[in-house]
């Protein structure tokens, strides 16, 4: 693996029964555009709906940029109303092995929302600054996405759910 995962717990019960609500559901509030990366010089910026493919174009970005980031932690800007679930998890996984500092900012408008707090909670310093949100929501159940699944793709999804929240 080209990054190494970097465990340990930093986030409460109350916060891991809300996340354990989530079970790979989409946002349903409408998004600013599709998930785009933006190199910097203290870090980067992750902005857009989170949409299927996201982790790996992610990855991609990341190795490609590897040298603005290779020697600390780099600050991580969100903006994002959310998206996909699972390919959120994704690449918070890749956010907490490098070390990464989680920052909402940018004015009044600027927020983190349902599934890009995934992305938030993953940083080992995470900011939100007043003038910016950071957004949890009830789950809406897609039915479509669920009724598709066997129990024991359903069990299977739990468990990595569980590991992921474990792992934070």
């Amino acid at each position: 693996s080209e990054f190494s995962f970097v465990g340990g717990r930093s986030i409460g019960r109350v916060v891991r029964v809300v996340i354990l609500s989530y079970m790979g559901l989409v946002a349903i509030v409408p998004s600013i555009s599709a998930m785009e990366f933006e190199a910097g010089i203290m870090g980067f910026s992750m902005s857009g709906e989170i949409v299927g493919g996201d982790a790996e174009k992610f990855r991609r970005f990341l190795l490609n940029n590897k040298s603005k980031w290779a020697d600390s932690g780099p600050w991580i800007e969100l903006q994002s109303d959310g998206g996909n679930v699972w390919e959120a998890m994704q690449m918070a996984r890749l956010l907490r092995a490098m070390h990464a500092k989680t920052l909402v900012w940018g004015g009044p408008n600027s927020r983190c929302a349902s599934a890009c707090f995934f992305l938030y909670v993953a940083g080992i310093e995470r900011t939100v600054l007043r003038s910016s949100a950071l957004g949890i929501h009830r789950p809406f159940i897609d039915s479509s996405v669920f009724g598709k699944l066997t129990p024991v793709e359903a069990s299977l999804f739990q468990s990595e759910l569980n590991s992921y929240i474990d792992n934070f």
